[in-house]
């Protein structure tokens, strides 16, 4: 025997219009207030921003503005360079860092510029990270994965006010005629 509820089929419509009136009402207000609130708190970058283009306009662009660079060199290929994007790169504080004092740019090495900036930069590890200041004069190399803390307090250690003057970007070449010399990486010495 089924039990009676006290509702008929009339009854029942009237009784959720009216309780369920109030609860679409609070749902469209929380929809409402949502992004309201998003806006009032400072919003945190998800992931490191690269930014496209060539890396002469990178170049012009850190003389104008003052801001050190880096180049990520990376393949489709390369196990630890997916890693680094997966991981390194989404890091909330390393992407908010990167975001604010520096300007990132990739190169994949299996592009025809990739190649040539590969050769230029004498890329023999991937992934490896370069990091320059505003000048244009490479700071340091890192031909290795690393971890989004360590590469925040490495990034922070460079940005420094003698790495960020504000420079003529007169210096500045096209891609296909930059001259760099061949990098060296930075190796301890062994202890004696």
């Amino acid at each position: 025997m089924m039990k009676k509820t006290g509702l008929t089929k009339p009854n029942y419509l009237i009784f959720y219009r009216k309780h369920l009136t109030g609860t679409l009402k609070i749902l469209a207000l929380l929809l409402f207030l949502t992004p309201a609130m998003g806006q009032t708190t400072t919003s945190l970058s998800r992931q490191v921003n690269f930014i496209p283009g060539k890396l002469s306009d990178i170049q012009k662009r850190a003389a104008k503005e003052g801001k050190p660079y880096l180049i990520h060199f990376t393949a489709e290929w390369c196990m630890p360079c997916q890693w680094m994007e997966k991981n390194t790169y989404t890091d909330p504080a390393l992407a908010n860092y990167v975001n604010l004092n520096y300007l990132p740019y990739k190169v994949d090495i299996d592009d025809i510029d990739g190649y040539n900036y590969k050769e230029q930069f004498s890329i023999l590890l991937l992934p490896s990270v370069l990091i320059f200041n505003s000048s244009g004069e490479l700071l340091d190399k890192f031909e290795e994965s690393l971890s989004g803390s360590k590469m925040l307090l490495i990034l922070k250690a460079y940005n420094t006010p003698e790495n960020r003057k504000r420079v003529s970007p007169s210096f500045i070449v096209a891609d296909n005629e930059m001259q760099h010399e061949p990098v060296e990486t930075k190796q301890e010495k062994p202890i004696q």
